[in-house]
């Protein structure tokens, strides 16, 4: 087996880039490690008490290329970044990339997409004095162009690139090119994938996922009742992580565990430096959520409870202790769900660590609470 090459490999999620307060956090994290080496953004997003207020970049670019003018609101956002920094380069980038004839209305939506990352990278790149790397010269992409896959050979490209850097380097996550040069983006929130299939690609120790927001056992629009939010995930196996993301948790798009489970590589979800209305970090270097390959199972066998709906509602319960105690998890969920006069229309599946039953989508949510409160 090779040995690791010494790298951890960040992605900072959108709300992690909204303004130069957050950039120069990512100078500080960087700095605390030798081994923070890649550096992958999104596109700048929107912080957690500003939802509902502001809307997404890449929400914008979507906007913009289906015809709506949100040109100078986009750029406003990266002046938000740097207001010092001439963004001209910027405007004039995704003014060319608005006035390009494409040959499909598909090439011109992933075309105006992955500006929304590209011109981010820039420009922190450019604040930190950092060398900015074009996904042109790490990732061959096919398929749809706007839920592209990568491609196989995209792993010895980045080993060629990546493997001997001496300082970080800046790298766009969601997009790259295809074979034939046609910009190309990965499904929503692709820049998880990017961040993980770099990780993998590099052997590195970890994969850090920075963001704003904590993976809880539970969605705390739904489990909000007497005893606050849920508590937060310290520790889940990448089984448990996939199975609740799947089951509606939006940190980790799904397509991520793939080169996690094939690189192997521990992956840590914390939280960038977030100033609270004093001024004192609540955020860095506190830990987050560590996704590991197996855990310890006796403090807590059961991770979380997740929640989705389509034509009933959907209950997943994920733990890899239901694997040691399957019927048992199976008759005391479905006894706790009876007792509250919840009924259970459709038996979906058990494997080794989920469960998950079908209820009417009236009663989804109190069927949450009420597997929620039984398990922890």
């Amino acid at each position: 087996m090779a040995q690791s090459l010494g790298t951890i490999v960040c992605k900072y999620g959108g709300s992690s880039i909204t303004s130069l307060e957050d950039i120069e956090g990512i100078r500080q994290i960087s700095q605390d490690d030798a081994r923070r080496k890649v550096i992958v953004v999104s596109a700048p997003g929107v912080k957690p008490q500003d939802k509902g207020k502001k809307e997404k970049v890449t929400d914008l670019l979507i906007k913009q290329a289906s015809g709506e003018d949100r040109f100078e609101e986009i750029i406003n956002r990266y002046h938000n970044l740097c207001p010092t920094r001439d963004m001209q380069d910027i405007s004039n980038l995704l003014e060319s990339r608005l006035n390009i004839k494409y040959s499909s209305s598909e090439e011109y939506l992933a075309s105006i997409k992955a500006f929304g990352e590209e011109a981010c990278a820039m420009v922190v790149a450019d604040i930190l004095g950092l060398e900015y790397i074009s996904p042109r010269e790490l990732f061959i992409l096919g398929g749809n162009l706007n839920d592209a896959d990568i491609l196989p050979e995209s792993t010895d490209l980045i080993r060629k690139r990546l493997e001997n850097l001496s300082s970080p380097v800046v790298v766009p996550g969601f997009y790259s090119y295809t074979k034939e040069g046609k910009l190309a983006t990965l499904a929503r929130d692709g820049s998880n994938l990017t961040g993980a299939y770099l990780a993998a690609a590099l052997k590195a120790d970890v994969f850090e996922n920075f963001s704003d927001t904590p993976i809880l056992r539970a969605s705390p629009d739904i489990v909000n009742h007497r005893h606050g939010h849920p508590g937060a995930i310290k520790e889940a196996t990448r089984s448990e992580m996939e199975n609740l993301c799947q089951a509606g948790f939006k940190i980790l798009h799904h397509s991520t565990f793939e080169p996690l489970y094939l690189g192997d590589i521990l992956t840590h979800v914390r939280p960038a430096i977030i100033k609270n209305e004093l001024g004192k970090d609540i955020g860095y270097p506190r830990e987050g959520t560590w996704i590991v390959r197996e855990r310890e199972l006796s403090q807590s066998p059961i991770a979380g409870v997740g929640y989705r709906e389509n034509s009933i509602g959907y209950v997943i319960v994920a733990g890899e202790g239901l694997k040691q105690q399957p019927d048992y998890y199976q008759n005391f969920v479905k006894s706790r769900l009876n007792a509250k006069g919840i009924e259970i229309i459709q038996h979906l599946e058990r494997s080794c660590s989920h469960l998950c039953f079908g209820v009417p989508k009236h009663q989804g949510h109190d069927a949450v609470r009420a597997v929620y409160d039984a398990l922890f």
